[in-house]
């Protein structure tokens, strides 16, 4: 869903710039779906002008 390498997604993570995720199962990591969905929409062209409207 998101076009970047796995280094540059836990980077993105580590710099607060994409959501933590939570782990289950010991080593699993997973995300909260509405935290991913909010980070397309802000990442999506026009985002900016849909929030000023």
């Amino acid at each position: 869903m998101i076009p970047i390498s796995k280094s540059a997604w836990y980077a993105g993570i580590k710099a607060k710039k994409y959501p933590q995720p939570s782990h289950a199962l010991g080593r699993v990591s997973v995300w909260n779906i509405e935290d991913i969905r909010r980070l397309i929409a802000e990442a999506s062209p026009g985002a900016a002008n849909e929030q000023e409207g």
